[in-house]
Protein backbone atom coordinates (compact mmCIF):
# COMPACT_ATOMS: atom_id res chain seq x y z
CA UNK A 1 0.00 0.00 0.00
CA UNK A 2 1.51 3.38 -1.13
CA UNK A 3 1.42 6.57 1.10
CA UNK A 4 0.98 10.01 -0.28
CA UNK A 5 4.22 12.49 -0.10
CA UNK A 6 3.87 15.60 1.27
CA UNK A 7 5.24 18.52 -1.49
CA UNK A 8 5.30 22.15 -2.44
CA UNK A 9 6.02 23.81 -5.32
CA UNK A 10 6.98 27.67 -6.67
CA UNK A 11 7.74 29.01 -10.19
CA UNK A 12 9.42 30.84 -12.10
CA UNK A 13 8.69 32.03 -15.92
CA UNK A 14 11.18 29.01 -17.22
CA UNK A 15 11.11 26.60 -14.75
CA UNK A 16 8.66 24.96 -11.69
CA UNK A 17 10.39 23.55 -8.78
CA UNK A 18 8.60 20.67 -6.52
CA UNK A 19 10.00 19.78 -3.35
CA UNK A 20 8.66 16.82 -2.14
CA UNK A 21 9.59 15.87 1.73
CA UNK A 22 11.82 12.59 2.03
CA UNK A 23 14.38 12.11 4.71
CA UNK A 24 17.52 11.34 3.59
CA UNK A 25 16.35 10.34 0.24
CA UNK A 26 19.03 8.91 -2.63
CA UNK A 27 18.89 6.83 -5.89
CA UNK A 28 19.03 4.24 -4.15
CA UNK A 29 15.88 4.35 -1.72
CA UNK A 30 13.72 6.90 -4.40
CA UNK A 31 12.77 5.82 -8.18
CA UNK A 32 11.82 8.94 -9.83
CA UNK A 33 9.96 8.73 -13.66
CA UNK A 34 9.74 11.88 -14.94
CA UNK A 35 7.97 11.99 -18.51
CA UNK A 36 6.79 14.99 -20.42
CA UNK A 37 2.81 15.72 -18.21
CA UNK A 38 4.07 13.40 -15.64
CA UNK A 39 6.15 13.30 -12.79
CA UNK A 40 6.29 9.81 -10.00
CA UNK A 41 8.32 9.56 -7.36
CA UNK A 42 8.11 6.26 -5.28
CA UNK A 43 10.69 6.09 -2.64
CA UNK A 44 10.97 2.88 0.15
CA UNK A 45 8.52 2.35 2.88
CA UNK A 46 5.69 2.42 0.32
CA UNK A 47 5.56 6.44 -0.72
CA UNK A 48 4.25 7.71 -3.58
CA UNK A 49 3.59 11.24 -5.45
CA UNK A 50 2.28 11.10 -8.64
CA UNK A 51 1.60 14.72 -10.41
CA UNK A 52 -0.17 15.07 -14.10
CA UNK A 53 1.45 18.32 -14.84
CA UNK A 54 -0.39 21.42 -15.87
CA UNK A 55 1.29 22.31 -18.62
CA UNK A 56 4.48 19.72 -20.66
CA UNK A 57 7.71 19.65 -19.96
CA UNK A 58 11.31 19.48 -21.27
CA UNK A 59 12.68 15.94 -19.80
CA UNK A 60 16.05 16.58 -20.72
CA UNK A 61 16.74 19.66 -18.96
CA UNK A 62 14.43 19.10 -15.95
CA UNK A 63 16.60 17.82 -13.05
CA UNK A 64 16.32 16.92 -9.22
CA UNK A 65 18.72 17.23 -6.09
CA UNK A 66 18.66 14.72 -3.15
CA UNK A 67 18.94 16.14 0.46
CA UNK A 68 18.73 15.82 4.13
CA UNK A 69 14.92 16.30 4.21
CA UNK A 70 13.54 16.81 0.69
CA UNK A 71 14.39 16.05 -3.18
CA UNK A 72 14.64 19.13 -5.12
CA UNK A 73 12.74 18.88 -8.84
CA UNK A 74 13.66 21.70 -11.42
CA UNK A 75 11.48 21.05 -14.46
CA UNK A 76 11.53 23.08 -17.57
CA UNK A 77 8.79 24.30 -18.92
CA UNK A 78 8.46 24.16 -22.51
CA UNK A 79 6.40 27.88 -22.78
CA UNK A 80 8.06 30.60 -20.93
CA UNK A 81 4.91 31.65 -18.65
CA UNK A 82 3.26 31.12 -15.30
CA UNK A 83 1.04 27.75 -14.67
CA UNK A 84 -2.20 28.98 -12.50
CA UNK A 85 -1.60 25.40 -10.90
CA UNK A 86 0.73 23.02 -10.91
CA UNK A 87 -1.28 19.98 -11.70
CA UNK A 88 -4.06 18.95 -14.38
CA UNK A 89 -6.51 17.70 -11.31
CA UNK A 90 -6.50 20.68 -9.08
CA UNK A 91 -6.83 23.26 -12.72
CA UNK A 92 -10.14 21.14 -13.24
CA UNK A 93 -11.66 21.64 -9.36
CA UNK A 94 -10.66 25.41 -9.23
CA UNK A 95 -11.52 27.05 -12.27
CA UNK A 96 -9.31 30.25 -13.43
CA UNK A 97 -11.77 33.32 -13.51
CA UNK A 98 -10.76 33.16 -17.69
CA UNK A 99 -12.97 30.23 -17.33
CA UNK A 100 -15.37 31.14 -15.51
CA UNK A 101 -16.11 33.95 -18.11
CA UNK A 102 -15.24 32.43 -20.81
CA UNK A 103 -17.79 33.22 -23.68
CA UNK A 104 -18.12 31.33 -26.96
CA UNK A 105 -19.30 34.57 -29.51
CA UNK A 106 -19.79 33.32 -32.19
CA UNK A 107 -22.61 30.68 -30.77
CA UNK A 108 -24.20 33.42 -29.01
CA UNK A 109 -24.47 35.89 -32.00
CA UNK A 110 -25.54 32.50 -34.10
CA UNK A 111 -28.37 32.04 -31.24
CA UNK A 112 -29.44 35.81 -31.89
CA UNK A 113 -29.72 35.84 -35.64
CA UNK A 114 -31.65 32.13 -35.72
CA UNK A 115 -33.85 33.15 -32.74
CA UNK A 116 -34.73 36.76 -34.24
CA UNK A 117 -38.33 36.51 -35.41
CA UNK A 118 -39.35 38.63 -38.11
CA UNK A 119 -42.71 40.98 -39.13
CA UNK A 120 -45.96 39.36 -37.98
CA UNK A 121 -44.19 37.38 -35.50
CA UNK A 122 -42.09 39.83 -34.38
CA UNK A 123 -45.20 42.01 -33.59
CA UNK A 124 -47.17 39.35 -32.01
CA UNK A 125 -44.11 38.52 -30.19
CA UNK A 126 -43.23 42.06 -28.88
CA UNK A 127 -47.50 41.88 -27.37
CA UNK A 128 -47.26 38.64 -26.13
CA UNK A 129 -44.47 39.84 -23.92
CA UNK A 130 -45.82 42.81 -22.92
CA UNK A 131 -49.29 41.28 -22.07
CA UNK A 132 -47.41 38.25 -20.06
CA UNK A 133 -45.50 41.27 -17.59
CA UNK A 134 -47.92 43.62 -17.24
CA UNK A 135 -50.26 44.49 -14.35
CA UNK A 136 -54.10 42.88 -14.80
CA UNK A 137 -55.34 46.57 -15.89
CA UNK A 138 -52.98 46.98 -18.43
CA UNK A 139 -54.10 43.31 -19.30
CA UNK A 140 -57.72 44.18 -19.17
CA UNK A 141 -57.21 47.41 -21.27
CA UNK A 142 -55.55 45.27 -23.63
CA UNK A 143 -58.38 42.84 -24.12
CA UNK A 144 -61.39 45.64 -24.06
CA UNK A 145 -59.82 47.62 -26.62
CA UNK A 146 -59.03 45.51 -29.22
CA UNK A 147 -62.15 43.39 -29.11
CA UNK A 148 -64.37 46.78 -29.20
CA UNK A 149 -62.72 47.98 -31.72
CA UNK A 150 -62.47 44.94 -34.01
CA UNK A 151 -58.97 44.55 -33.63
CA UNK A 152 -57.99 48.06 -34.80
CA UNK A 153 -56.79 49.71 -31.32
CA UNK A 154 -54.95 47.85 -29.04
CA UNK A 155 -54.14 50.52 -25.50
CA UNK A 156 -52.55 49.80 -22.21
CA UNK A 157 -54.13 52.46 -20.79
CA UNK A 158 -57.07 51.39 -18.51
CA UNK A 159 -58.66 54.39 -17.04
CA UNK A 160 -58.79 55.46 -20.85
CA UNK A 161 -60.05 52.27 -22.28
CA UNK A 162 -62.14 51.77 -18.97
CA UNK A 163 -64.19 55.09 -19.06
CA UNK A 164 -66.09 53.98 -22.11
CA UNK A 165 -66.49 51.88 -25.82
CA UNK A 166 -63.46 51.76 -28.02
CA UNK A 167 -64.30 53.04 -31.61
CA UNK A 168 -63.34 51.54 -34.63
CA UNK A 169 -60.12 53.11 -35.95
CA UNK A 170 -59.26 51.36 -39.65
CA UNK A 171 -56.07 52.25 -40.81
CA UNK A 172 -55.38 55.37 -42.92
CA UNK A 173 -56.83 54.92 -46.60
CA UNK A 174 -58.76 51.86 -45.85
CA UNK A 175 -62.78 51.25 -44.35
CA UNK A 176 -64.31 49.72 -41.62
CA UNK A 177 -67.37 47.61 -43.22
CA UNK A 178 -68.82 44.67 -41.18
CA UNK A 179 -68.96 41.08 -42.87
CA UNK A 180 -72.60 41.94 -43.15
CA UNK A 181 -72.54 44.94 -45.15
CA UNK A 182 -69.93 43.50 -48.10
Amino acid sequence: MSTAIKHDWYQTEKTVVVNVMIKNANQENCRMTLEPDRLLIEADGGLRLELHLYESINVEKSFNKFGSVKVEVTLAKLVDHRWPELTKEKAEVKPTVATIYRRDWDSVAKAIETDKPEGDEAVNELFSQIYMNSSPDVRRAMNKSFSESNGTVLSTDWKEIGAGKTPTKPPDGTEFRKWDEV
